[in-house]
């Protein structure tokens, strides 16, 4: 995947997106590409401005925490011993101010460390999803089907044809290592007449039964680039708990088949 910064700085400090987006080598890389440029730009790493009708890359000014020499994500000792951090997605207006405050991480930074820790399961639930949300995370979830990495995604689609791509992105990822097993989605929502009984609407994402997030964000778009999320990390027995909250629901869902 191409480093964008650098790429700026390559070709001395300004560059085309369309340059930028033709070096994907896939639809998903491609989606990837522009989920992460939109992010950049948000968290003021990068600028994306427009000239003569093309939409031109810039160098952004560093997270304010960076330029006064703090460490954005020292948390207070009390904090640590909790073993709970903050996970936010912060408005572009102020992204900068509050990642720079102490035991605050980066959403998409947070869910990345989280996938990257796992070594037997992973256990989602994510009400919606979408397409360039799942493959945000290409890398890292590509990495999880190769060390054979179980994952449980749970949520409330099934229909909807861009879920089912995102779906269909993950099974993928997985049929190619040859671990298709590896990967399971269900679906738990219950209507009646129209009336909706039960449903997800838990945001969790868990590692193992060693580490969670617990919050608002999801796997969209939006969760990443627009809204303003909040949730917590956490480690030890708040994770088992909830990997068994999880289980509980899992065995009520279903599974959502076929994925074409």
């Amino acid at each position: 995947m191409i480093d964008i910064v650098g790429e700026i700085r390559r070709r001395g400090g300004a560059v085309r997106l369309s340059e930028i987006l033709s070096s994907a080598r896939s639809e998903e890389e491609r989606a990837r590409l522009e989920l992460l440029v939109l992010w950049k730009a948000k968290n003021g790493e990068i600028r994306l401005i427009e000239r003569g009708g093309e939409k031109i890359l810039t160098i952004g000014n560093p997270p304010r925490a960076r330029l006064t020499g703090e460490k954005p994500h020292a948390a207070p000792e009390s904090l640590e011993k909790a073993g709970l951090l903050l996970a936010v997605s912060a408005p572009p207006s102020s992204s900068s101010e509050i990642l720079s405050l102490p035991g605050v991480l980066d959403f998409r930074d947070a869910i990345a460390e989280i996938l990257r820790s796992a070594r037997a399961i992973i256990r989602v639930s994510s009400p919606f999803i979408d397409y360039s949300g799942v493959a945000f995370f290409l890398e890292e979830l590509r990495e999880l089907a190769e060390r054979r990495v179980r994952m449980r995604l749970l949520t409330r689609q099934s229909r909807d044809l861009d879920f089912r791509r995102a779906v269909r992105l993950m099974a993928g990822l997985y049929a190619r290592t040859g671990f298709s097993e590896g990967f399971e989605a269900r679906s738990y929502l219950e209507r009646y007449s129209g009336v909706l009984l039960e449903g997800v609407h838990a945001k969790l994402i868990i590692s193992d039964a060693n580490l969670v997030y617990i919050g608002s964000g999801e796997l969209r778009a939006s969760s990443y680039v627009s809204n303003f999320e909040l949730g917590i990390i956490a480690k030890g027995y708040i994770a088992e708990i909830a990997s068994r909250i999880f289980d509980s629901i899992w065995k009520r869902s279903t599974r959502i088949q076929p994925l074409g």
